[in-house]
């Protein structure tokens, strides 16, 4: 036996419950995730509240598929699960109660409104409340017996699913009865100002004691720094003086082979060692090296030789001549190092080498234990600026010389490895991510005070950084909130004691004011219900003057219209109907006329000839359109006229043949259109229309704003055409233009083509017709024999036809012994034939193919195309020929001084130019000119 299907009330808890349980799942799978990173990314690892996301997440997915199988347990879990890790928040999440508390009341009071019905509903929305007080009160008066967490990480994760959930709230706000909107608003309303006012309170607070700490810390890094700087340059001035010492530059001074003699290194050796004993803890060499960089001597004789010349620690003294603090270097197979170098000068102050000490970085350590508080909750570090490594770390010392890079920054990463400014191995190896430091520090002078999250004191810290002189490093100094902030916290205590108590009166001074607002409201909805089961005589009876009652009366007055307006509602729906009816008419026949639009353009696009393209356009409107009469008039050349140039219709056509045109003026509707680029309605009696016309339409044909036309619409239907049909029709006579417009400027550009190539090939003709006159033997033969030059002869039968007809000849082999197989192949320049080549077979039987016949095909365009180029540079050649002679003889007439020279000179060279001629030059005399 089946169930019978669920009830329309039932399956609609069913679908909020659904949607309610996915929603959660989704929401807290994306937080076990968030807070997955974010611990392992800030070394907590703190899973207990990733647990309880994840057993939630769960849950919320069982919700969905119990209801997909027509059942409300799954919902009644979730509530019960959140319900229960509501009550573990001061366990889970030390220190951030009010805003999990806040949280988890408003998760509960959503889900219980969407999957809870009535009093159940309030009560559980109730018991999330006061569990939500008791965790904050639990939370701020408790030892703090909770799990250390990042508060930034849980701040953002409860605000983002706050704003979430208080968004589904406010979403379904509408649909809360008007007894929980005025609760919600009330609570609302008083919770601002107590917010507002604890807000401002704490703030205060904080804000003083947060100005004495920053004070606190800015004084605790300036005398770090300080120290450490000094404890440095006091170092780095030890070997500036030890640099000046005289055998140490007599040593330099020496040759290559003195230097290498026993005495002299051994007693630089025992100089270099008793330098080296002042320190042997943290100093690891003393090295000297020449002006090239290279180590000339060390106290660790495995250092001799090599080049340094690529370090800082040698090319800044190089070029400074100044002692020099540099980096810390991570070699492979060596401990983290760093450099004080000074500069070997002579007596002139040039330099002859530098001393270069070698130290552990741990020298760092040691300098930043001594300066460093005792106190745990404090913590200190010498960060590189530029790699943003841990050099010393008062804190975890297995994060020394790991860097706050995140492992997004691999490119920068990999380049400081390359400079073996980072540690080598794996890139998760060597970086502990912290963005606040990252990003901070070099910001350092326009906000000096960070917020990072430690993971050696587990909270967040306020730190501060003061830049040391000797190198790009930063002494970052900083302490953990829990003890700066303790102050504020017991303000906090106080202010959230007397918010929790005033809200808790708000609640049950809204409940009172709800209950005596509802009553009467209820009362008026009981009546609204009979009203609308179709009681119209019933009246509300709710004394007093208030707005309730002066609704209620409203509510009386509006029942008696109510009769009176639903006897005239029936006459309205009609009235409506059939105007609806009119504009579905109208849209539907300009929709028809769109169609056949665009069906016309289609068609009458494809034609290009203009003589072809008008009686096809006028007979396609008139089929498409059911029209007896189309015409077309075009504007003549003077715009003096529109001429009917095609139509459908017979008398439309008898027209055409009698040249019937239109003057363009405000005498004739044709003619008004064309002058004024307007359409227009013609009228049923017009006397230029047909006798059977009863509607007309006049559409000027624009194109770029110009009329070229008219189009002519004539139906035997009145009422054809209507005003609203005007812009559809338009379109109509505007693609006729265009198309009218494409033709005509087709068929210019075809006439102006055809000009060209004509005179393109008679320029061709008569140049290779000069070409043969001048060159006579422009024949040539090859045989078996070879090649050679023919003299003028009658041309074969072959190569004429070839000349004549510009096609290729082909002979295949005959029955005719005696004739050989011939192929004859047209030279070409564009259209013009300018020869022929002609092959001729050894053999009577040879058939030519395809592919010899396209051979001697590519070659003859090849050669026509050669000859063409020689021609047009045999023509360039003589052009530049006698522009060269005209100007050598224009410069020797220039170069004469008087007229008998000039005169002299133009004679002979005119004579020498046109060899074989008398030159004469005479001018007109006094006698002459009367």
């Amino acid at each position: 036996m089946t169930n019978p299907p669920p009830s329309a009330q039932l399956q609609k808890r069913l679908q909020t419950t659904r949607n309610a349980s996915l929603a959660t799942g989704i929401i807290f799978a994306l937080i076990a995730v968030f807070s997955t990173i974010s611990t392992i990314l800030t070394g907590l690892h703190s899973y207990s509240g990733i647990v309880l996301t994840i057993i939630v997440a769960l849950v919320g997915f069982l919700g969905v598929y119990l209801a997909s199988r027509q059942s409300l347990v799954g919902g009644y879990i979730l509530l019960g699960v959140i319900l229960a890790g509501a009550a573990t928040m001061p366990v889970i999440a030390q220190g951030q109660g009010i805003s999990l508390a806040i949280l988890m009341s408003i998760i509960i009071a959503s889900l219980s409104a969407r999957i809870l019905q009535g009093r159940w509903a309030v009560g559980v929305t109730v018991t999330g409340i006061l569990l939500g007080f008791i965790v904050i009160l639990v939370d701020l008066f408790a030892p703090n017996f909770g799990v250390p967490n990042d508060p930034a990480v849980t701040n953002v994760i409860a605000a983002a699913a706050t704003l979430l959930y208080g968004g589904e709230i406010l979403r379904n706000y509408s649909q809360y009865n008007l007894r929980n909107k005025l609760l919600i608003a009330f609570i609302g309303a008083a919770i601002f100002p107590l917010g507002v006012v604890g807000f401002t309170s704490n703030q205060s607070a904080l804000s003083l004691i947060q100005n004495l700490t920053q004070s606190e810390l800015s004084s605790l890094a300036n005398t770090q720094a300080q120290q450490i700087d000094s404890s440095l340059t006091r170092e780095r001035d030890v070997v500036y003086t030890q640099a000046k010492q005289g055998e140490l530059l007599d040593f330099m001074n020496l040759t290559t082979a003195q230097k290498r003699q026993p005495e002299n290194a051994s007693r630089m050796v025992t100089i270099l060692t008793d330098y080296y004993k002042r320190d042997p803890i943290f100093i690891r060499s003393y090295a000297m090296l020449n002006t090239l960089g290279e180590v000339v001597l060390s106290s660790s004789p495995e250092e001799n030789g090599i080049s340094e010349n690529s370090y800082p620690h040698f090319t800044k003294v190089a070029q400074s001549s100044l002692p020099y603090v540099s980096p810390v270097y991570f070699f492979e197979g060596k401990p983290a190092v760093f450099y004080i170098s000074a500069p070997i000068n002579n007596e002139n102050g040039d330099l002859e080498g530098v001393l270069r000490v070698e130290y552990d970085a741990l020298l760092l350590q040691s300098l930043l234990q001594n300066v460093a508080p005792s106190n745990p909750e404090y913590i200190a570090a010498i960060v590189d600026a530029e790699t943003f490594a841990r050099l010393a770390y008062s804190g975890d010392r297995t994060l020394l010389y790991k860097s706050y890079l995140g492992t997004t920054e691999e490119a920068a990463v990999w380049g400081w490895q390359s400079q073996n400014r980072l540690p080598a191995g794996e890139i998760s190896a060597i970086l502990t991510p912290n963005e606040d430091i990252v990003q901070g520090l070099p910001r350092l002078d326009e906000e000096p005070f960070i917020s990072p999250y430690s993971p050696t004191l587990k909270n967040s810290t306020i730190a501060t950084g003061k830049s040391l002189q000797v190198q790009q490093w930063v002494l970052l100094t900083g302490a953990s909130q829990n003890i700066l902030y303790a102050p504020a916290e017991e303000q906090t205590r106080q202010t959230t004691l007397f918010s929790i108590a005033g809200v808790l009166a708000a609640a049950i001074i809204s409940l009172v004011v709800a209950i005596y607002i509802t009553r009467p409201v209820q009362e008026l909805a009981k009546i609204t219900e009979q009203v609308s089961g179709g009681n119209l005589h019933i009246r509300a009876n709710i004394p007093g003057g208030d707005e309730i009652s002066q609704l209620a009366q409203s509510f009386n007055g509006m029942t008696s219209e109510l009769q009176q307006t639903l006897t005239n509602l029936e006459d309205t729906i009609q009235q409506r109907t059939r105007e609806l009816e009119e504009e579905t008419r109208k849209n539907k026949k300009r929709a028809s006329l769109l169609q056949n639009t665009a069906e016309v353009s289609r068609r009458i696009g494809r034609e290009q000839d203009i003589q072809k393209l008008l009686p096809l356009a006028a007979d396609l409107i008139a089929r498409t359109f059911h029209l007896h009469h189309v015409g077309i008039f075009l504007i003549d050349a003077e715009r003096r006229y529109a001429v009917l140039e095609a139509s459908n219709s017979s008398a439309g056509q008898k027209m055409i043949t009698e040249e019937f045109r239109m003057e363009l003026n405000a005498n004739s509707a044709t003619g008004y259109a064309a002058l004024t680029g307007k359409p227009i309605l013609g009228e049923e009696n017009n006397p230029h229309a047909q006798a059977q016309t009863r509607s007309q339409i006049l559409l000027p044909l624009l194109v770029r704003g110009s009329t070229i036309g008219v189009l002519d619409l004539q139906s035997q239907t009145p009422n054809t055409f209507e005003t609203e049909d005007t812009e559809a029709l338009m379109v109509l006579a505007d693609q006729v233009a265009i198309a009218i417009e494409h033709a005509r400027l087709l068929r210019q550009t075809q006439e102006a083509l055809n000009i060209a190539q004509n005179v393109t090939q008679t320029y061709i003709r008569q140049e290779w017709s000069s070409l043969a006159k001048r060159k006579s033997n422009l024949s040539y033969l090859h045989s078996v024999t070879g090649g050679k030059t023919l003299p003028p002869q009658q041309a074969s039968q072959e190569v004429e036809l070839v000349l004549r007809h510009g096609s290729i000849i082909k002979k295949d082999k005959t029955n005719n012994h005696t004739e050989r197989a011939i192929l004859a192949i047209p030279i070409r320049t564009g259209e013009q034939t300018i020869g022929a080549i002609r092959i001729q077979s050894q053999t009577d039987n040879r058939e030519w193919n395809a592919d010899e016949i396209n051979v001697a095909r590519t070659i003859a365009e090849r050669l026509s195309l050669a000859l063409e180029n020689a021609r047009l540079v045999e023509n360039s050649q003589k052009q530049a020929s006698k522009e060269r002679t005209i100007g050598e003889i224009s410069a020797k007439i220039s170069a004469a001084t008087n007229i008998d020279n000039i005169l002299q000179v133009a004679v002979q060279e005119l004579g020498n130019m046109l060899s074989g001629s008398d030159v004469f030059i005479q001018f007109q005399g006094p006698a002459e000119e009367n």
